[in-house]
């Protein structure tokens, strides 16, 4: 499949700004989503925290097929001492993400007593491409609203230190995607999740690799949302989601436009089962190695 570029200017500003302030930090939080972890990975904030502290939180579990998630998850591990899977939004998302923080900077916290050093807050940083769910964590860390949220990628455009608790500082940072995407099935991956902005790639395309996907590892998916038993060509099941959803245009045409933001917004919102879009493990780590500061 054909590149994918699209690297707007503020974030560019913003990933020099990481390579900036991740030197302030102790610990670096890296969210990914768990549909699509490896996808979701920017190379760029690899080499940016090689030399830090690192907690991998894989976000939106509940969306993912639990099986592949474990799978994915083993495997991250296998590259980051510290992955822990989890719905942002749960009771036990707080206690959990704060004690992995806490396990992890635990050494370095006896290292500084050591050298007869005053314990000082943990300051740590969240990052993540568009839309992964770095502001939900931190309303959930810090128990209300500190971060706006949208479920719409490059929401949050700067950087700002919160105050997760006495022990705890917290730099939030804007998502921030590659500057360009050698697969395309990356990128597609990526906007089915709602990391990339919908009009980047047309939502034809997206629909097609959907339910080509869905036809391979998930045939019983769109059943019980739109009466669909085989998943045939794109459009069969055009046509009947809009029967389903009543989706006509002047003339009584299917209105196609309309049943492609049906299912994209019913997929990515968790409504047509638990999905996991990743098959290829191999994919962990190896994509869009390009990680150079943008000057």
């Amino acid at each position: 499949m054909a590149e994918v570029h699209w690297f707007p200017g503020h974030m560019s500003k913003a990933l020099n700004e990481l390579y900036e302030k991740v030197q302030l930090v102790d610990l670096v939080i890296l969210m990914l989503d768990a549909r699509a972890p490896y996808s979701s990975i920017n190379p760029d904030f690899l080499k940016a925290i090689e030399n830090k502290l690192k907690l991998i939180v894989v976000s939106k579990a509940d969306l993912a097929d639990p099986s592949y998630l474990t799978i994915q998850i083993e495997a991250l591990k296998e590259k980051f001492p510290a992955v822990i899977s989890v719905n942002t939004m749960s009771a036990v998302a707080k206690k959990l993400i704060l004690s992995e923080i806490n396990r992890v900077c635990e050494p370095k916290r006896k290292k500084d007593a050591a050298r007869g050093l005053k314990a000082q807050p943990i300051k740590t940083m969240v990052i993540g491409v568009p839309n992964v769910g770095k502001s939900t964590l931190i309303n959930t860390l810090v128990g209300h609203s500190a971060a706006p949220t949208a479920n719409t990628p490059g929401f949050t455009r700067g950087q700002k230190w919160i105050n997760i608790s006495d022990d705890v500082h917290l730099l939030d940072t804007p998502g921030i995607l590659p500057k360009g995407y050698h697969d395309k099935s990356v990128a597609t991956r990526l906007a089915l999740v709602g990391c990339v902005k919908e009009t980047i790639l047309p939502n034809t395309e997206i629909v097609e690799y959907l339910l080509a996907y869905l036809k391979e590892y998930y045939p019983d998916t769109l059943l019980e949302r739109f009466d669909i038993g085989e998943i045939s060509d794109y459009e069969s099941v055009m046509e009947t989601i809009c029967d389903n959803r009543h989706l006509l245009k002047s003339g009584n045409q299917y209105d196609f436009s309309r049943g492609e933001t049906v299912l994209l917004n019913e997929f990515k919102n968790g409504l047509i089962g638990q999905i996991s879009l990743e098959r290829d493990f191999s994919l962990c780590l190896t994509t869009n190695n390009n990680s150079t500061p943008v000057k």
